[in-house]
């Protein structure tokens, strides 16, 4: 298990040791962590001191010292002998997880041939020794493989984006430009939040890749006309096809179109788009996205089952043997070939990157005591996408929603739980998950938000797949949709006391949270999470302040003093502090 700062140590220890590896998520619970090692079979653990409880019993550990301990620190491992083991390129590389429909996660294995077709150089993305490359990404985050070794095959810079810098707008866009970064990947989620504030953050990269969910065709606008970078990448794929199956890049016919596809092939691999029959659509025809080629995983750990069924032959194969992944995805062959994102074919959704599978949250929900009958539905009206759990059992909410966040990485939480006498179910007795989305958004006394936990301290960043790990930008219509009236205390603390009348920085920042958060009244002892905030509304809120005020607030703060009587204290002591070191008047109005 590693942090971000361990990226040498984690890449030394695999090139020495000759083993696949799996990076650990130190964010998610512990209980999930052992799982999944137990699962993947992990023989041996690298971890600093305080994070055993993510290893399994009785697998070896090897402790870490602390960053920038000098060698032979106390607690830091021994020397470990490099190992002469033959390792061709069918050998694994690496497991890597994603979220199950059967409610496990799933162990992707992926071999060494697999990523030499990614990187270093393919016809969407060409690296060499005078790039420096973004490293923003979660290393459980299967685009941290581009980042990675597209760097090092390539012989160029990989700068490694501290935490608290890819979490502020303005502070990425400046470290961007002081470290002259010119190629970074981003998920579409993160790349909304820091255009929003920051619309020429990209302006001097010579190639900025986005995926990871669906984009936002007004903030590519603003970008584009605030400071394009030199290349602009649309880039798609699954995991089981290794980070990236198809790219496009993004030319102005696709904004006068209004639609930016995910093209077509990149090198090593093809696409196929079939119907129900296995068949090819014709160009103009939708369809199932079939991917193949030389990034194909070898399946899923330990289950054959689940690798049939989603790894099948391909009926068009010029060599025997040769397989194709079913993506679930729908899509469109446009004449030219390229192909059009529509939607799943599943339950599936992507939340800030993150694959999610609603049939794993579920199931962890049923495992809650005194749950009763019980769903989870995503709201998908509003960009990303937030999830909402609903049981009709006696559980509290906030008791249901805490015994998530022990089981569920951060990303798969539901924004808000609510409990309901019954769910409405179709004819066929399945749940009727339209019409409780309809009941949810009419329901006029909903059970309070439960609180929306920022990213655990100690865990690696995590969009993201990249820096962030969860939550919807700047959406009341979500809100809205997930039951929240919008008006009255919606959640605990909004009864304390009264945000202070005539004081600018607190008129400020509640203008601020009303906007973000979408509620209308609240105390100064009410909490940003537990109103609906999430990491990506944390990011907003450090944008918007730094528009308002003037100032950085530092986005750790947002996570450890979330109440509203907090962050106006500690912005108005950044607008004092601004204030005497230029000698002027007050802050921004």
């Amino acid at each position: 298990m590693q942090d971000t700062e361990r990226e040498a140590e984690l890449l030394e220890a695999e090139r020495r040791l000759q083993a696949a590896q799996r990076a650990g998520d130190v964010a998610q619970p512990p209980t999930r962590s052992r799982a999944i090692g137990r699962d993947s079979g992990v023989r041996l653990a690298l971890c600093e001191r305080g994070r055993e409880d993510h290893v399994p019993p009785g697998v070896p550990t090897i402790e870490l010292a602390p960053v920038g301990a000098a060698a032979g620190a106390a607690g830091a491992a021994g020397p470990v002998a490099s190992a002469h083991v033959p390792v061709t390129v069918r050998h694994p590389a690496y497991v890597m997880y994603t979220s199950g429909s059967t409610g496990a996660p799933k162990g992707v294995v992926v071999p060494h041939e697999a990523i030499l077709r990614l990187v270093p150089h393919s016809n969407f993305l060409r690296l060499g020794p005078d790039d420096v490359v973004a490293h923003l990404s979660n290393t459980a985050f299967d685009a941290a493989t581009l980042e990675i070794w597209g760097a090092l095959c390539a012989g160029a810079t990989l700068v490694v984006v501290p935490r608290e810098v890819a979490l502020s707008p303005y502070r990425l866009g400046r470290f961007l430009a002081e470290t002259g970064v010119s190629v970074m990947f981003t998920t579409n989620a993160l790349l909304n939040a820091i255009v929003t504030h920051v619309p020429d953050a990209f302006a001097r990269l010579r190639v900025l890749l986005v995926g990871g969910d669906q984009y936002a065709l007004a903030q590519i606008r603003r970008m584009l006309a605030a400071g394009a970078p030199e290349h602009l990448v649309n880039a798609y794929g699954p995991t089981e096809n290794t980070t990236f199956s198809a790219a496009h890049e993004v030319v102005p016919a696709d904004l006068d179109r209004g639609v930016i596809p995910i093209g077509g092939p990149i090198d090593g691999g093809y696409l196929r788009v079939l119907d129900d029959r296995l068949t090819p659509v014709a160009p103009g025809g939708t369809g199932e996205l079939y991917v193949g080629g030389q990034g194909l995983a070898d399946g899923y750990v330990g289950d054959p089952g689940r690798t049939c069924a989603a790894f099948v032959a391909d009926p068009f194969a010029v060599v025997p043997g040769q397989r194709l992944y079913r993506t679930g995805d729908l899509v469109r062959l446009r004449p030219d070939g390229d192909v059009v994102f529509l939607g799943r074919r599943d339950d599936q959704v992507k939340i800030s990157g993150f694959r999610v599978e609603l049939g794993e949250v579920e199931r962890v929900l049923g495992d809650c005591p005194q749950v009763g009958d019980h769903a989870v539905l995503a709201v998908t009206d509003a960009e990303p996408v937030q999830l909402v759990a609903v049981s009709t059992g006696p559980a509290d909410p906030a008791e249901v929603r805490e015994f998530l966040r022990a089981n569920l990485p951060t990303y798969m939480v539901p924004a808000r739980c609510h409990r309901l006498p019954t769910l409405p179910v179709t004819p066929n007795g399945k749940v009727d998950r339209a019409a409780l989305l309809a009941a949810l958004g009419r329901d006029p006394d909903p059970e309070p938000p439960a609180p929306a936990d920022p990213p655990r301290p100690a865990g690696p960043p995590g969009p993201d797949g990249a820096a962030i790990s969860d939550g919807a930008a700047d959406s009341a219509g979500a809100s809205r949709a997930a039951g929240r009236t919008g008006s009255g205390d919606v959640s605990g603390g909004a009864s304390g006391a009264a945000v202070p009348a005539g004081d600018p920085v607190a008129a400020g920042l509640a203008d601020i949270w009303r906007d973000l958060l979408g509620v209308a009244e609240f105390g100064a002892d009410s909490q940003f999470f537990a109103l609906g905030g999430t990491s990506i509304k944390a990011l907003h809120l450090v944008g918007a302040v730094h528009r308002r005020f003037g100032v950085d607030l530092r986005i750790v703060t947002v996570f450890r003093r979330p109440s509203f009587a907090d962050l106006a204290r500690e912005i108005a002591d950044l607008v004092r502090t601004e204030q005497r070191g230029n000698g002027d008047g007050p802050g921004r109005p």
